[in-house]
């Protein structure tokens, strides 16, 4: 049985645990696992979903998955893929899972974190996306105030088109080695509407390869393109400095 990943260049488990923003996030069961390396989040919303994961993926089910997968098998199972873990909300690990899962974690020593409300995808991405990218970028304006995208399409609105560039498009952006591929992933996801395995299959790469671009894109512009104000900022952004590129959400 694989103890999962182990690159020293990647986080831990216990690493993520660390950081503020999820410190409220505990590990029911599977604690000597805490060291495998999570190289992406997978959210798995039903049974098919788990067919790729593998090896450094932080698997994230959704509340059904959890009643309807967790047999007999299925923490091994995804242990000797060499999964980081899995995650769910707090309630539901409470209702659906028993003790002959939470004794298949332990032996498997495959860490389950229970989520607290206001924890979830969003929160998870991004901080695995600020350990395996570095620190996300805060913009900010004289004074000190951090820019935000509704900041970025207020100040468009009033014809200022330097900030919306500069934080969407900008020097350091553009000065990333793969910076050609994730701006081309960036304009297809706009492109499809926010709809990332659209752009896989556009690409002709896996989901997972199109989701840990998105993420680098916002750990290095410290914009969350979950947010629909954000994805509409960089859209504009891409209209003004690339005017033949079709980076504009669909209707």
């Amino acid at each position: 049985m694989t103890g999962g990943s182990h690159d020293s260049a990647l986080p831990s488990i216990a690493d993520l645990l660390s950081l503020p923003e999820l410190s409220a996030v505990w590990i029911e069961a599977g604690k000597t696992g805490s060291a495998r390396t999570v190289r992406w989040l997978a959210r798995v919303a039903v049974p098919a979903d788990a067919v790729p994961v593998g090896a450094g993926d932080l698997v994230l089910l959704a509340r059904d998955v959890v009643s309807d997968s967790l047999g007999p098998g299925f923490i091994v199972e995804l242990a000797e893929r060499g999964v980081a873990g899995i995650a769910c909300d707090a309630e539901a690990m409470a209702v659906c899972l028993g003790p002959a899962a939470l004794a298949e974690a332990d032996v498997a020593s495959l860490p389950l974190l229970a989520l607290p409300p206001g924890v979830g995808y969003r929160e998870l991405s991004l901080a695995i996306a600020s350990m395996v990218f570095g620190q996300r970028k805060e913009h900010t304006v004289a004074g000190g105030e951090t820019i935000t995208s509704a900041g970025l399409l207020s100040a468009l609105a009033s014809g200022d088109t330097a900030m919306l560039v500069r934080v969407c498009l900008g020097p350091e952006l553009q000065r990333e080695r793969d910076w050609p591929q994730l701006r081309e992933t960036v304009a297809s996801y706009l492109r499809h509407g926010g709809n990332a395995l659209a752009a896989a299959a556009d690409a002709g790469v896996h989901r997972h390869t199109i989701r840990a671009r998105l993420r680098r894109y916002e750990a290095l512009s410290g914009l969350s393109l979950d947010d629909a104000d954000a994805r509409l900022a960089v859209a504009f952004a891409f209209r003004l400095v690339y005017p033949d590129s079709a980076a504009m959400e669909a209707p």
